[in-house]
């Protein structure tokens, strides 16, 4: 009898392309692939969600990020027993792993092989891993993670929890485990998604409605893509003020990848349990009339159909996007009416059960008007302690005249920040509620008054204790009440953070729980505590476990203010400020000035031991500290001086000394942190009354008063920024810091990371440095620049501007070099060289080094090399080449030259994928190709043939119109 496990009972059937790794595409999305690669990777990782979450596409961005070898498969329902699929894991591993056996019998012998073999880090990824059956999981996969080679990471993708043991892998504390909700895409992640790999640019507003219509599901936001990406921006907007956002294209792939896959049974199911928001066996049962709910409901969730569990496995709900899909499949199969009748069945159990904000949410569904009023006419202060989206369903007959409503709305409205419109709501609300009734209200709305416009004098509840500490945290501390609660230890900790001690209010958060189980909002404080407490710090491990940990605790809250904070902490500490950026954007969306302003104060405080600084953000900081002046919080006001200090030493323009004078005393009242910060900010070239070695002593005096306090990694930072110029210009002679010029788009210079102000510099000498920096590395004739930018001029005369520029510019760039020392700006032979340290410190030289690679790489056979390398040169092209420059005769041919560089480029590195089979990215590349030079025969051709080879002949269709149409204009 033939073993069905072996791998000669069944001859594998070997498909490449399963086992090779997909071209990475779409959003690289760093909050995602940092933590599962580079040294800290976690042996195993798995990432469980429905179909298009976005699983394959992570897989690919991490392979191609993971630095070494790796190993791919992609299972499939067909492949058979265990055998077959060891033999295509063996194909897999034969191109990251030579030597391989020729076979792999069992995985015991694949293991060992492995073993015996693996000399460095490697990566095996295996997708679709709920196609394999049982036998496969068990004896081809399970012992791959059961005896996992020191030198073997995993990473696993399956739209169901796979039937493997990982217990011990959790225990231990080796395995990274993503969820959908992990995967769903961030508001700021859908605006980076469509403007750099759609090339559209959505409005704010158009960003938050589509995350929220698509709960940011990677799938439904490529399909609006799809719906959207030959209209007009009205098209857009009328699709996103609709009921779905592409709708068609989504209803269109839920049939197919969900709907289509299971029974008649299961799927009635589905669409007549759809009209309850949070699902358990027992509302199912008595909507349905059934008893086996509990099983149909566990058999859903672990097949992975959208369906989530929650709470202990004893709740579950669906996925947005599905949800909507099925209310409209029971209004279209059952009609409106019995449609109405089992939302408004849905709301008298669920009222029943006491669950009153589910039950209005069903009865607004029903349009049963008359259950909703009734409803908050008996359940109106449960309604209104949780404001949550069941407002947004009542019409505007009840919204805005019910008291209980209105209350909801103020509250909801504190929860987003919008403390104005939140106190007109809450004042209106207890206007309608009278003294008895709205008593509650008006004390919340006394509080909240306090807060926006302080008063002086000693109040005792929570909201003026926490003014004060925003005014005097030092003083104040001692006000904080000391009454053993959890509320008073987290005020502690807040008095302790804002005066920057840091070790102190570590100590103080990890002492909250002794006062027994945290509320939700007291530990959303605490926790938020500890992740500013670790932004500040400035180290390098950046706690992840904190964020993580933060993210999940503000989604049980449903607090939009604290949301965002936790997102923006951690983009802090990944140094993502553009996503810092964004988030504060969706502060003022929200009408939130406290979040906003806090996060820009972390970030900026943040980055100066990262990125050092120049004029913005010394900007950026005096700004803040009028926005804190503004909000009556001269603490952070004093924080963000302090900042604004140390960052105008950075930038060589540290603040006047009766300016510094008054910072150092405002910061040393504070606390040991911000007094750090000035110190920081010592003449380093003393000034009148200042000691020799004043500056280095008052920087190491800072480092020790950091260390002590819990900060010493970011204020060591932040002194070495300091330090290092001063130390290069004391060896005279040498290149003074790093400098680095951009030329697409606006032109930029940065030195030390800190982008240098060019305003005070004469027009004509601006465009002297943006000539040099063009051709920076190489000597440019004196008498080809004054051609060039002092045309008809006597040469004498030309020449004698050219040196008062030069000169101009050389006090720019090194400002504390000796005449004849200049080593940046150099005169060589009867020309001129802008010295940088490396080619690829000038964008221009950059991109020139990245098309060499890819035209080597694809001469070599070599074409995902030559792809990366492409698309990086593709990346560093961000806009035209110096615009300002217009047509001047210099930069033109220079523009031409390399539109023309960029499109040979994808000429060839389109025609060697082309060649491999991989016409799908040959078309991409093609496409790119002709941005640059759209009258490029080559490519038109290419584009053509690779799309209709990939299987898309509408594409190829339009592809050959648009080439007759350039033909035309060419009159060919």
């Amino acid at each position: 009898m033939i073993d069905p496990l072996s791998t000669a009972a069944q001859a594998p059937r070997l498909v490449r392309a399963r086992v090779r790794a997909p071209q990475p595409q779409g959003l690289r999305r760093r909050r995602l692939v940092q933590p599962l690669v580079g040294p800290a990777a976690p042996q195993l990782t798995l990432i469980v969600a429905p179909a298009g979450a976005g699983k394959s596409t992570l897989l690919g961005h991490v392979a191609e990020a993971a630095g070494g070898p790796v190993a791919w498969l992609t299972l499939r329902p067909d492949d058979g027993g265990p055998g077959p699929v060891l033999a295509q894991l063996r194909a897999a591993f034969a191109g990251a792993v030579p030597g391989l056996a020729e076979q792999w019998p069992t995985a015991d012998a694949a293991l060992a092989d492995l073993d015996a073999l693996l000399t460095v880090p490697v990566l095996l990824v295996i997708d679709d891993l709920h196609s394999a059956r049982e036998p496969v999981l068990r004896v081809a996969v399970e012992p791959f993670i059961e005896y996992q080679p020191d030198l073997l990471r995993i990473a696993l993708g399956s739209r169901c929890t796979p039937d493997l043991d990982v217990t011990r892998r959790r225990l231990a504390g080796s395995m990274v485990e993503l969820d959908a909700d992990a995967l769903r895409f961030r508001t700021w992640e859908v605006d980076e998604l469509f403007r750099g790999c759609h090339a559209v640019v959505l409005r704010p507003r158009e960003v938050t409605e589509l995350t929220r219509r698509t709960a940011g599901w990677a799938a439904g936001l490529q399909l609006f893509h799809l719906a959207t990406r030959r209209q007009p921006a009205s098209t857009r907007a009328e699709l996103l003020a609709g009921q779905r956002a592409g709708s068609r294209l989504t209803q269109e792939y839920l049939t197919r990848h969900v709907l289509d896959r299971v029974g008649d049974d299961v799927r009635d199911f589905l669409v007549a349990t759809s009209v309850l928001d949070e699902l358990t066996a027992r509302r199912c049962d008595q909507l349905l009339g059934r008893d086996d709910s509990a099983a149909r409901l566990v058999e859903l969730e672990r097949n992975g159909l959208f369906t989530f569990a929650e709470i202990d496995g004893q709740v579950f709900r669906y996925h947005d996007v599905l949800r909507a899909h099925l209310l409209d499949e029971l209004a279209v199969r059952h009609g409106r009416r019995h449609a109405r009748d089992l939302h408004r069945r849905a709301g008298q159990l669920l009222e029943a059960e006491g669950a009153l904000t589910a039950a209005v949410r069903a009865y607004c569904r029903a349009e049963s008007w008359q259950d909703v009023r009734r409803l908050l006419a008996t359940g109106g202060p449960t309604l209104a302690s949780a404001p949550g989206p069941w407002v947004d369903l009542l019409p505007e007959s009840i919204r805005d005249q019910d008291p209980w409503v209105l209350l909801a709305l103020g509250r909801r409205l504190l929860a987003e920040g919008a403390l104005e419109r939140a106190a007109e709501m809450y004042q209106r609300a207890v206007d309608g509620l009278g003294p008895v009734s709205g008593a509650r209200a008006e004390t919340e709305l006394r509080r909240l008054r306090a807060w926006m416009r302080p008063a002086p004098g000693v109040v005792s509840d929570w909201a003026s204790v926490a003014r004060g500490l925003l005014s005097d945290p030092r003083r104040h501390l001692p006000a904080v009440p000391a009454d053993g609660t959890a509320t008073a230890g987290l005020l502690q900790a807040a008095g302790q953070l804002l005066a920057g001690e840091l070790t102190a209010a570590r100590a103080t958060l990890a002492a909250l729980d002794e006062h027994g189980p945290l509320t939700p909002a007291v530990q959303v404080g605490a926790l938020l505590g500890e992740a500013i407490a670790a932004v500040l710090s400035g180290a390098s491990d950046a706690e992840s476990l904190v964020y993580e940990q933060l993210t999940a605790a503000t989604k049980r809250l449903d607090m939009p203010l604290a949301t965002r904070l936790a997102h923006g902490l951690q983009a802090i500490a990944a140094a993502d400020l553009d996503t810092v950026r964004y988030i504060e954007g969706e502060c003022r969306q929200a009408e939130d000035p406290w979040g906003g302003a806090v996060l820009r104060l972390l970030a900026e405080v943040a980055a100066l031991g990262l990125v050092g600084a120049g004029d913005a953000r010394v900007a950026a900081l005096a700004e803040l500290a009028g926005r804190f002046d503004a909000l009556a919080a001269p603490a952070l006001a004093a924080w963000a001086a302090a900042a604004g200090a140390a960052a105008g030493a950075i930038a060589g323009q540290p603040p006047d000394r009766d300016r510094l004078a008054a910072i150092e005393v405002a910061a040393r009242a504070l606390g040991p942190l911000p007094y750090a910060l000035t110190l920081l900010a010592t003449d380093p070239t003393g000034g009148a009354g200042e000691p020799a070695g004043g500056a280095a002593r008052a920087r190491e005096l800072a480092v020790r008063i950091a260390e002590q306090c819990g900060a010493g990694a970011l204020v060591a930072a932040i002194a070495d920024r300091l330090s290092g110029p001063a130390d290069v210009g004391a060896r005279g002679g040498g290149l003074q810091g790093g400098l680095r010029v951009r030329c697409f788009g606006a032109f930029r210079v940065e030195a030390d990371g800190a982008e240098l102000d060019l305003a005070a510099l004469r027009p004509r000498h601006q465009e002297l440095l943006r000539l040099l920096a063009l051709n920076a590395n190489r000597t440019v004739h004196r008498e080809q620049i004054v051609e060039w930018l002092w045309p008809g001029r006597a040469a004498e005369r030309g020449l004698h501007s050219l040196q008062v520029a030069v000169s101009d510019l050389r006090k720019l760039l090194e400002p504390d070099t000796q005449r004849g020392d200049w080593a940046r700006l150099r005169r060589e032979h009867a020309g001129y060289r802008l010295v940088l340290d490396a080619d690829e410190d000038c964008d221009v030289r950059g991109i020139d080094d990245q098309l060499r690679q890819a035209r080597r790489a694809a001469q070599q056979g070599d074409p995902g090399a030559a792809v990366a390398a492409l698309d990086v040169a593709l990346a560093l092209h961000t806009g035209e080449l110096l615009p300002d420059d217009g047509a001047a005769d210099w930069v033109v041919p220079e523009r031409d030259r390399l539109h023309g560089d960029l499109a040979d480029a994808c000429d060839v590195v389109a025609g060697a994928l082309a060649g491999a089979g991989g016409h799908a990215e040959a078309a991409r590349l093609a496409r790119l190709g002709l941005v640059h030079d759209r009258y490029r025969d080559g490519l038109w051709r290419r584009l053509i043939a690779s799309l209709q080879e990939s299987g898309n002949p509408a594409e190829a269709t339009t592809a050959e119109a648009a080439y007759r149409t350039m033909l035309a204009e060419l009159a060919v």
